[in-house]
């Protein structure tokens, strides 16, 4: 970490295993902080645990970098990989605690969305339109892919902000090369900055 920074080290299960709800309930902040310290020598003093989520896109492609890092972390039998470092300044929030508020993440990936899925989009006061790259039951345990398309358009919204599903017509290829802007919305949902969307 260094002086005024907070650099957060993010782990999913994408590729090791379908986390599983069952020992996903076992995992705790402090589960997190005890497992990376003694794997990687102390120095982890929080963790946050965010999710399970659900991919709503067809496939990745990790392009470098932190994306395709061989670090690893066990959690309670439940192994991980290293997906992104976030940074922070020192004491601020976590990256994506503090909703409809757009973060800048290290990201070197690509998200395929296929012709004739349906996409799911936050738009801002300005314009920028961001697509879904995940869901979670964190928020709302009963959460499922058919109900996104009726989860936006509520007084919960921030004024000038709006929330569409629409079908794609032709493949979406959403590319992040190096760093990427992201946004979480009331429920926790992720959404990555797509420049290409019709506004």
């Amino acid at each position: 970490m260094a002086a005024g920074v907070t650099t957060e080290h993010v782990f999913n299960t994408l590729g090791f295993n379908t986390c599983p709800s069952e020992t996903w309930a076992t995992i705790t902040e402090q589960s997190i902080v005890d497992a990376y310290n003694a794997a990687y020598g102390g120095g982890a003093t929080s963790a946050t645990v965010n999710g399970r989520r659900h991919w709503v896109l067809d496939s990745i492609q990790s392009n470098g970098g932190t994306t395709s890092s061989p670090d690893t972390l066990t959690v309670n039998g439940m192994e991980f990989g290293l997906k992104a470092l976030l940074t922070i300044p020192a004491g601020g929030t976590a990256i994506g605690t503090d909703i409809y508020t757009v973060s800048t993440v290290q990201r070197d990936t690509t998200y395929i969305f296929k012709a004739g899925r349906k996409v799911y989009e936050l738009i801002d006061p300005k314009g920028n339109v961001y697509t879904m790259q995940s869901y979670t039951t964190a928020v709302a345990p009963k959460l499922t892919l058919k109900r996104l398309s009726k989860i936006g358009p509520y007084d919960k919204l921030p004024q000038g902000w709006r929330y569409r599903a629409r079908t794609l017509s032709q493949d979406l290829n959403l590319t992040a090369a190096g760093t990427t802007q992201i946004v979480n919305d009331y429920l926790r949902n992720t959404f990555q900055i797509n420049p290409s969307a019709p506004k």
